[in-house]
This record gives structure tokens, sequence and C-alpha cells, in this order.
């Protein structure tokens, strides 16, 4: 008897591997109508928005991962994170920030060849 328990354990993790109805398919759903809700709310320009907008939309695939539209929206969240990384808001600060600083640092080392020269 003892034998067959792990035999039975066995043959039903199979079982449910091979079953493609997902049983949090409900809550599947009612995670995306909110989330893809809050997607459709950012503006097409606003990659920081989209980015945290689609990488929630993936997170709702975590309970049915075999969902075939979570890779889908895996890809989504590449293309918006990357865009955002680019161009999003805080890309852009950091891109202000750099140039002052390089514009601060090359008048200082100016002043200072000048100061330097005789």
């Amino acid at each position: 008897m003892q034998f067959f328990y792990p035999l039975a354990l066995a043959l039903a993790a199979v079982a449910a591997a091979q079953d493609d109805k997902c049983d949090a398919a409900p809550i599947v759903e009612a995670c995306l109508t909110s989330e893809n809700a809050k997607v459709n709310s950012c503006s097409p320009t606003d990659y920081d928005c989209q980015c945290a907008g689609y990488q929630a939309v993936a997170t709702c695939y975590n309970n049915c991962p075999n969902d075939p539209r979570a890779s889908p929206a895996q890809n989504q969240v590449t293309i918006y994170c990357q865009q955002a990384s680019l161009y999003g808001s805080a890309a852009m600060r950091s891109k202000t920030e750099a140039a002052a600083a390089a514009t601060a640092t090359g008048s200082g080392v100016a002043s200072v060849s000048a100061s330097a020269t005789p």
C-alpha cells in the first residue's frame, strides 16, 4: 500500500500539469480588468506610467503562469520599461543632472587650468 501512495501522488502531479484550465482564472480576469484600466489611463508617451502598468498586468498572470497571454504581457513590460529607462522622467532627470554636473565640472576644470597657467 505504501508503494501506491507515492505513485498516486506522481500521477496526480502529472495530470495537474497537463490541465490547461487554471482554477484562478476569475482572479486573473479581475486583476486584468483593474490593471488594464490603469494602463489605459497612461499617456501614450508616459513610459514610466506604462512600465509600471504593464508590470502590474504581467503580475496578474502569477496566478495562472501557463496562461498563453502571460508571455506577451511580459514582452510589454520589456518594451515599455526599456522606453522608460531611455525616455522616462527619471531617465530625463538623470540626463539633465549629468549634463549639469558635466558643465559644472567643465567650468571648474577651466578655471583651475586657467589659474595653473603662469
